[in-house]
């Protein structure tokens, strides 16, 4: 200090002695830090793949500290580790005269040169005396070298990341390459998985994959930000990919409430369903915060699913229940959400699978803003004059439709509102603007500290107010019952609410399909084949959806969504629904006697036990197939098989038949039954509608005729209709079918005389769907009987591809032409285009023959028929080259000469109708049906009206 005061004084007397003005005191320049940097690398030269350190030396050469002192690094080194506190908010502090230094550490990001830099600065909070000093650089040498990237990418089926015994390469695994500069090179894995780069300059690569359907590979490190080090000794490689788990493991989430108050606890049911092969172990959850939602946090409270993981067995499903608290923050949002993630630890996110359930809570006052605005002039620029103000809104609360404010947008666009509570609120806009965007408007309202990131910006474009007025569907869903045995039927009871301002036409439900297990059957007005519902503005409606479960697993899941047909419904997202129920498999058993009625007296005779005949058992939820013969007195015993109903086959000599095809087993042991066989041939059964046509609504009768030509009586005679497709086949369970409803005792035919019944049921709009309805009935003693009639009125499309056989090319050019059943006259024709595809327009609803013009063989159809009101693209009629097929539309002159007789042409007609399989109907039957099915698999397009 002595030193420091004397040459200030020497300064002073100099300026008076010479009569300089005299400036501030000196501390305004000497009583500041000085601060110096300096950088060295700890090497003179790298090669491109070496890990680099450089050492970065601070000193103060000032008489003062400096405070909030940070340091920067640019040049070609990305530090990875040793800044310490000199990147962090607060700084470090170096006293006068003091020194610190640190090493980092890194790779090179470029190290295609002949040489690296690293350039070094340091700043403080302070003004600095000599600023010319705090930026410093070196370099050194980058000596250049070579290696290559090479390896397998494999199918790590346990997730382990090793390749075990039996875990083969990934084939068609495309593998990009990024170097530092941004120089790209992509190659492809080979049948075994292999992939090879080189020879490549040594140094750090990014790596991207995209791998095979349902597979994410795993990478080296990460699976989204993987890299690679290619050194001159660099070993081959092995790269994991896992499967994605939602393509087998499968997650439901519920909530017990749809609303909590803040501060209690929320019971979450957590569904867990494996339809794989193979036991999933280490599973557990993970929760990520999502935006504009309070969040549920994963916590002791989760058990295994929270540490340690759980397994859910192949095949099967576990099911956890969470008290999880209501989170803090949820009145701040009036609503939370458990959005979650499953998969064992280090799973790849992109592979795990996922469930969400929401609930909410009564919000706190807050706020919300919302900014109207268009780009007329469509340069991406929001301007002055591309603000919307002025305009009247109306907010609206999203679970009632009711107004809770009416609002005008400002000089800016905005509209804002203070003291509501915290929710989501719909904005439905009442002047001549529309939103761009087709799913409406939502002005979120937060409060408190999370309401600075609530403001939303929308597009809007000129339109008339009644744009706006739209229908806006709420759909809740619950069982009747909480818990069902797997045999009982399962209903669901849907409550849709219209909030919005105009009618909803043509609703109709979509199952998403995976999540759900229950088998809907019957969805009433909404079948996604009829006309579908009308929910008037404001109204609210109740539908059941009737079904089964096939193959449960503890619990029974429906999930889905409604949708008009016009698809014109705003906030579509909250337009789903989902809820489950618990399911008991219960058990029982079938036994009995298998006797040849021979004298026709309707008694098991000695002599009359038919020995070692095969008898089985095919059904039961879950469905199963069970097989036995019977022993020296004609009895079998089927004991512990699920209960369910059951379809009953014997193997009986020729001219045998039993009346028995169907039976349903209880909980329980059954008492043993005595099945009698009669000679066949003996009842002969004919059915007829009254009428060609039908109209929906209409009461259809049905005249059977029953004639038994043999010696004996025919005791417990019943139809057994086999009802295939949405109700447009009639089912012989309807109480219009009088005594011989099939799950009754049946009548009895006389030896020698004939019965005639008339029988009725109600024609559904499924049958208008379909264009006819229809009757397979089957009423024993080997009697079947067929007939139909039309439902008109109904007009779609039908198209799809005509493809070769042999190469799965599609056939262009060619003409195609629908026929009435049975070789009828032409209905429609069209002409395939350059890819094969084929459309049938405006085409009464029905079924229908499909017929190729020219040397062409139809080998396969899978030709659904025209469904009223629905687009169908799914078609696809395979042929291979063959004879000359005659165009049905040319006169007979223009038709070409017939083929030789010794080398007959094929068939001309291919029948429009699904693969018919497995339903046990006798032959007759499965070859008569046409157009039965509609298979989940078709893709259903409901009409825009």
């Amino acid at each position: 200090m002595a030193r420091l005061v004397t040459r200030g004084a020497i300064v002073l007397i100099t300026a008076l002695c010479l009569g300089l003005p005299v400036a501030q005191p000196a501390a305004a320049q000497g009583d500041l830090p000085d601060l110096r940097v300096r950088v060295a690398f700890d090497r003179d030269s790298y090669v491109g793949s070496d890990r680099v350190a450089v050492t970065l030396t601070i000193s103060n050469a000032g008489p003062v500290a400096a405070s909030g002192v940070h340091a920067a690094l640019s040049g070609d080194l990305v530090v990875e580790s040793g800044w310490q506190d000199l990147n962090s908010p607060a700084g470090v502090r170096v006293e006068p005269h003091a020194t610190l230094a640190v090493t980092l550490s890194g790779h090179l990001w470029n190290y295609l040169g002949d040489s690296v830099s690293a350039i070094a600065r340091v700043s403080s909070d302070e003004a600095d005396a000599a600023p010319a000093d705090n930026e410093f650089s070196a370099s050194a040498r980058l000596v250049a070298s070579t290696g290559t990237l090479a390896g397998v990418i494999f199918a790590d089926l346990d997730a382990d990341r090793v390749m075990d015994h039996g875990e083969t390469g990934l084939a068609d695994t495309s593998i990009t390459l990024i170097d530092g500069v941004g120089g790209v090179r992509e190659v492809t894995t080979d049948e075994a998985g292999r992939f090879g780069f080189g020879p490549l300059p040594a140094g750090r690569y990014q790596l991207r994959y995209s791998g095979p359907w349902r597979w994410v590979v795993a990478g080296l490190h990460d699976a989204m930000f993987d890299y690679a080090v290619v050194a001159p000794d660099s070993p081959q490689v092995r790269i994991p990919a896992v499967p994605q788990l939602d393509s087998s493991l499968h997650v439901s989430m519920f909530f017990d409430r749809d609303s909590y108050r803040p501060g209690g606890r929320a019971r979450l049911t957590v569904v867990l369903a494996n339809t794989g092969d193979t036991d999933f172990t280490g599973i557990t959850a993970g929760c990520p915060a999502e935006a504009g939602w309070a969040g549920v946090t994963v916590g002791p409270h989760w058990g295994g699913l929270a540490a340690g993981g759980v397994t859910v067995p192949a095949n099967g499903t576990s099911v956890f229940t969470v008290e999880a608290p209501v989170p803090d923050d949820a009145a701040a949002f009036g609503r939370f959400a458990a959005n979650c993630a499953f998969g064992p630890a280090g799973y790849p996110a992109s592979a795990t699978t996922r469930g969400r359930a929401t609930a909410t809570v009564p919000g706190l006052p807050g706020t919300g803003r919302v900014q109207l605005v268009t780009d007329a002039d469509g340069d991406g620029v929001i301007g002055p004059g591309d603000l919307v103000a002025g305009v009247p809104v109306v907010v609206t609360d999203p679970n009632t439709g009711a107004e809770v404010a009416r609002l005008v947008t400002d000089a800016d666009g905005y509209l804002a509102v203070d003291g509501l509570p915290a929710q989501v609120y719909d904005v439905r806009i009442d002047g001549p603007w529309v939103p761009i965007v087709q799913d409406g408007i939502q002005l979120p309202v937060v409060a408190g500290k999370h309401a600075v990131a609530t403001e939303e910006r929308w597009y809007v474009e000129p339109g008339a107010a009644d744009q706006n007025r739209r229908p806006n569907l709420r759909v809740s869903a619950a069982f009747e019952k909480p818990d069902y045995t797997a045999d009982e039927r399962m209903r669901v009871r849907l409550t849709v609410t219209n909030i919005g301002t105009a009618a909803a036409e043509g609703v109709g439900e979509f199952n998403t399909g995976l999540a759900s297990t229950l088998i809907v059957e019957d969805a009433g007005e909404l079948s996604p084949l009829g006309p579908g519902a009308r929910i008037e503005a404001g109204a609210t409606r109740e539908f059941v959806l009737e079904g089964s479960v096939s193959d449960p697993k503890g619990v029974v899941i429906v999930t889905g969504w409604l949708a008009p047909a016009a698809g014109n419904q705003i906030h579509a997202a909250d337009d789903g629904f989902a809820a489950f129920a618990t399911v008991r498999v219960l058990r029982g058993g079938y036994a009995g006697t298998l006797y040849g009625d021979g004298n026709g007296n309707g008694v098991a005779d000695p002599g009359e036990a038919l020995i070692g005949i095969p008898v089985s058992l095919s059904g039961g939820v879950p469905n199963r197939m069970y097989t036995q013969n019977t022993d020296g007195q004609g009895r079998f015993a089927f004991r512990d098989i699920p209960a369910g109903r059951y379809t009953v086959g014997f193997v009986l000599p020729d001219s045998w038949t039993v009346d028995q095809s169907e039976l349903t087993v209880s909980g329980g042991e059954a008492d043993p039954v005595t099945i009698r066989a009669v000679r066949t041939g003996d009842l002969r059964a004919s059915i007829a509608f009254t009428r060609d046509s039908y109209a929906v609504g209409d009461v259809a009768h049905l005249t059977v005729r029953l004639a038994n030509d043999g010696g004996a009586d025919l005791t417990g005679v019943r139809a057994r209709c086999t009802q295939i497709d949405y109700r447009n086949s009639l089912s012989s369970t309807d109480p219009g079918w009088g005594a011989l409803i099939g799950d009754g005792p049946g009548v009895t035919v006389p030896a020698g005389a004939s019965a005639t019944f008339d029988v009725s049921t109600a024609v559904t709009a499924d049958a208008y769907v379909l264009g006819f309805l229809e009757a397979n009935c089957d009423f024993g003693f080997g009697a079947w009987a067929r007939a139909s009639a039309k439902v008109p009125g109904g007009i779609g499309h039908a198209g799809g591809k005509l493809i070769r056989a042999d190469n799965r090319q599609g056939v262009a050019g060619t003409k195609m032409v629908l026929t009435e059943p049975g070789g009828g006259p032409p209905v429609a024709r069209t002409v395939t285009d350059a890819a094969g595809h084929f459309e049938f327009r405006d085409v009464p609803a029905g079924r229908y023959d499909v017929m190729v013009v020219g040397p062409w063989k139809i080998t396969g159809c899978v030709c659904p028929g025209v469904l009223a009101d629905v687009d169908l693209d799914d078609y696809e009629v395979r042929v291979v080259p063959g004879a000359v097929q005659a165009d049905p539309d040319a006169p007979p002159d223009e038709n070409p000469p017939p083929d030789d007789p010794a080398t007959p042409g094929p068939a001309v007609i291919a029948t429009t109708q699904l693969a018919v399989t497995g339903f046990g109907l006798p032959a007759q039957v499965a070859g008569g049906l046409v157009l039965l099915v509609v298979g989940a698999g078709l893709r259903l397009v409901r009409r825009r009206r």
